[in-house]
């Protein structure tokens, strides 16, 4: 996008904008619905909007996506409030021509960050130039970037203005840069210092950082090593695998929940393919119709597809002739091909048809 925020777009252009329909149709009728202003396009067919009608967030949007990132991006620029009230002196020609060298020996990555945010402060700019009040400007272009996954506030966009408080306009990038000291030189540390340091703290009675730090500086002062810093050394820790850590300190069962659970499919089968069944010992006790107390066992078989309850029986205890009635009683459960079955309804069968694996009756059998 230029800077003259009078500048047309067509429907393609704004379709999918915040605020705005994600199709060319359905903006098309949001615009004849609002009675927007229009024109003929100069070249092909259909109207072109203007950026004043358009809705503020969709608005911010344009300007983030659309402003240039190289060449002279605050030339001609009217003042719009949007820096801090000057409250410092002009900086001199020397720091101007400092900050200039700086900025071209940076990193493409700084380059690209102070590109972002002088784009942020030009839509703020424009925004308010529109007629937005500052506030509700900042506003609406943090939440573009935001939704773009930059984590900032409108907070910082003022911090941002206060970067380039009194600094003439075209030497604003230069002065949004982030700061970059280059590579620095890591603090001196003997290795019987970091590997004594590294066991005492990657064991399984996971002391405290500072506990493993005084013990090792008695050791240093016996043996004569070089100690850094504690931060340096639990920087150098961090540096060690997450999974490392956790296994060295909290053991094999605290390292399995790094990983996530096993999620199930049940996508992969059709209705009535597959079943599973299996028992439970009900938390009441009642009267057996032949007068005693006990505990019944419900054995259910369920649909493993939808989780439809397609059969079930209840027993005093979880027997092989109870699986056998259930399973042979029901239509859906017969007539399935692929079955599984719970521990104990698997032994059970077993001691009434003796050791198998699969094959029983054509029907596949896989205890879970």
């Amino acid at each position: 996008m230029s800077q003259d925020t009078g500048t047309w777009y067509t429907a393609a252009d704004l379709a999918g904008l915040p605020g705005l329909p994600g199709t060319d149709r359905g903006l098309r009728k949001l615009a004849e619905r609002e009675g927007w202003p229009s024109r003929s396009r100069a070249k092909g067919f259909g109207l072109e909007y203007p950026f004043n009608t358009l809705p503020s967030p969709a608005q911010a949007a344009l300007l983030l996506r659309e402003r240039p990132l190289t060449g002279d991006l605050t030339e001609g620029l009217q003042d719009t409030g949007i820096t801090p009230r000057l409250r410092r002196a002009a900086p001199s020609a020397d720091e101007l021509a400092s900050r200039s060298t700086r900025f071209a020996r940076l990193p493409a990555s700084y380059r690209a960050e102070a590109h972002k945010r002088l784009t942020a402060l030009l839509a703020v700019q424009t925004l308010v130039r529109e007629g937005q009040p500052l506030t509700a400007a900042r506003e609406l272009v943090v939440a573009r970037l935001q939704s773009q996954g930059d984590d900032c506030a409108p907070i910082t966009l003022y911090r941002w203005a206060k970067l380039v408080e009194g600094v003439p306009r075209p030497q604003w990038l230069h002065y949004l840069a982030p700061h970059y000291v280059g590579r620095t030189a890591t603090a001196d540390c003997s290795p019987e210092a970091w590997d004594a340091f590294r066991a005492d703290y990657l064991r399984p009675e996971a002391p405290p950082a500072s506990d493993c730090y005084d013990r090792l500086q008695r050791l240093a002062k016996a043996h004569g090593w070089t100690v850094p810093s504690l931060k340096t050394l639990q920087r150098r820790i961090d540096a060690i695998a997450p999974a490392v850590r956790v296994l060295a300190r909290e053991g094999e069962e605290a390292l399995m929940r790094l990983f996530p659970a096993q999620e199930r499919d049940h996508g992969v089968f059709h209705a009535l393919e597959a079943v599973n069944a299996d028992g439970h010992k009900i938390d009441v006790f009642v009267r057996h119709p032949l007068g005693h107390i006990c505990r019944p066992i419900l054995l259910g078989w369920h649909d493993i597809y939808s989780g439809k309850v397609l059969a079930w029986r209840w027993g005093e205890t979880e027997s092989a002739d109870l699986v056998a009635v259930r399973l042979r009683s029901s239509v859906p459960v017969a007539t399935s091909h692929w079955r599984t079955l719970g521990c104990g309804p698997f032994q059970a069968l077993r001691e009434l048809m003796g050791p198998f694996e699969r094959c029983w009756l054509g029907l596949e059998l896989v205890p879970i």
